[in-house]
């Protein structure tokens, strides 16, 4: 049984790190396309259910990212084409 618990947490363990990896591409790409200015502003919360959950620290950030989703969507799905959306909030 200790067995069994042990391989399914290095499972668990071993898709969460692959999982943060993968946010910090994202994080990279919405960054570069964004900004230094803004990228400062703008935080990706969470991906579920093939979405970009983004949120921004002021109206400006939120003004500018909704300016560029497009182009940062694009360039997010030449390397991850399994995303489908990104929604950004204020807060």
């Amino acid at each position: 049984m200790a067995e069994h618990i042990k391989s399914i947490l290095a499972q668990f363990l071993k898709t969460k790190k692959r999982e943060s990896a993968d946010i910090a591409r994202i994080g990279k790409i919405v960054s570069s396309n964004l900004g230094p200015k803004v990228s400062r502003y703008v935080r990706l919360d969470r991906i579920y259910k093939r979405k970009m959950f983004f949120s921004a620290g002021t109206s400006s950030a939120l003004y500018e990212f909704g300016l560029k989703k497009y182009e940062i969507l694009g360039a997010v799905k030449k390397e991850f084409p399994q995303i489908e959306d990104a929604k950004i909030k204020i807060g």
